[in-house]
């Protein structure tokens, strides 16, 4: 590892069959991996962007881009490729949406957005899946996210028969 100022980028020596061929910032390609994410979710969001009242700052893309930070920067070492593989950008994207939808209150603005857009992007996966290139970090991330849309449904039905009783129980 090279000793680098603090405002500077990790770099490390990468070497190769001729010695040493390049320098590989470390972090910059979890940036972008972060980035290429937010994208994912900042696109989906977009879909709705006529139907919500965005606020001044919360465009789709300020949205998107807490969303992914909200996922990430707990735990980078899931994302980053630290120890082993790195997802792609459709994973990380529905580990940020998962996470949205967990972690959001239900009634909040971003809440419903964000769970139609998971079950979009995990529909899209189901469907096409096998034409993606996914590994198994990407394949964790996935049915996390599977688990999350699971219980968001199970707590629309929950909400849905709460609101029947105590509308039963008001007229009767």
């Amino acid at each position: 590892m090279i000793p680098a100022a603090p405002w500077m980028p990790k770099m490390a020596i990468v070497a190769g069959s001729s010695g040493m061929r390049a320098i590989v910032f470390e972090g910059v390609f979890g940036q972008y991996r972060e980035a290429e994410a937010a994208a994912v979710v900042q696109g989906l969001l977009e879909h709705v962007g006529t139907k919500m009242p965005w606020g001044a700052l919360e465009t789709p893309g300020f949205v998107a881009n807490r969303i992914v930070a909200a996922t990430w920067d707990p735990r980078p070492e899931l994302f980053d490729g630290r120890y082993g593989l790195r997802p792609a950008k459709i994973g990380v994207a529905s580990a940020a949406l998962a996470h949205a939808v967990a972690t959001l209150p239900q009634h909040g603005q971003v809440y419903g957005p964000a769970g139609a857009k998971l079950t979009v992007l995990l529909t899209e996966i189901e469907r096409k899946g096998d034409d993606m290139a996914l590994n198994s970090a990407d394949a964790n991330l996935i049915q996390q996210a599977f688990v999350a849309v699971h219980l968001r449904i199970e707590a629309i039905e929950q909400s849905s028969k709460d609101e029947s009783r105590s509308a039963q129980a008001a007229s009767g």
